[in-house]
């Protein structure tokens, strides 16, 4: 199985064709330029359907991970579709620092999800933010609330269901223990999902937003389901 990889840069996406992983894992860069097989597989399915599941870790370069799940099922990454990557949000040379925005925004026009889960300490999406001024200076916690505001509102527009995943319940899912170390989870995403991130490169190279993304998507579909049920 192939899937095509695009870097945004500049306004453009880049694409190339890299291999899928295995047990149907993927990982990506961006998922801005699919392959056919993909496009394919969102087109026939049913328009009420959740017929894509995304999961988020907002920062600078954003983990994400997104499935191809039936209605009324959680993930099964032995046989559902399902890539990881990471996406960056940061502004090039000639880019004001509210770019980002603009670059997650048309990350989720590009993918469509239909189900959202983004890792969070907890709680309900953020009260809309002042304007972001990119030349004051922002602490990292602002900056992830506009991250997570702006995702909010994009699901909101779209009437996509969209809720925080808490940081620990990932961890406890992932570990069996509310509070474990980055590079804790990144193995756990590995044997639960079939990835192969490298827990080495955790700190150096942000993977463990990626396995946050992937076990949040996970979290996410099991408590979808399980209220659905209910």
């Amino acid at each position: 199985m192939e899937i095509s990889q695009a870097r945004f840069a500049g306004g453009r996406a880049r694409p190339r064709t890299i291999p899928g992983g295995i047990g149907g894992a993927a990982y990506e860069t961006s998922p801005l330029g699919f392959g056919e097989e993909v496009l394919a597989r969102i087109a026939s399915t049913g328009a009420t359907e959740p017929r894509v599941a995304l999961g988020l870790n907002l920062d600078v370069m954003t983990g994400y991970a997104y499935a191809l799940v039936p209605p009324g099922r959680v993930l099964d990454p032995a046989v559902d579709f399902l890539a990881s990557g990471q996406w960056d949000l940061s502004a090039g040379s000639y880019e004001s620092g509210a770019i980002a925005f603009v670059k997650l925004r048309h990350f989720l026009a590009a993918l469509r999800p239909e189900l959202v889960f983004y890792a969070d300490p907890g709680g309900p999406p953020p009260a809309r933010p002042a304007p972001f001024d990119s030349t004051s200076a922002k602490s990292a916690a602002v900056y992830r609330a506009t991250l997570t505001w702006t995702v909010a509102d994009w699901a909101s527009q779209h009437g996509v269901p969209c809720r925080a995943v808490p940081i620990g319940t990932i961890k406890r899912r992932g570990t069996g223990r509310g509070v474990a170390r980055k590079s804790d989870l990144v193995p756990a995403a590995n044997a639960l999902l079939g990835l192969a991130l490298d827990p080495a490169q955790a700190e150096l190279t942000g993977v463990d937003r990626v396995a946050d993304a992937a076990l949040g998507l996970l979290v996410g579909l099991e408590e979808h389901v399980r209220e659905a049920r209910s």
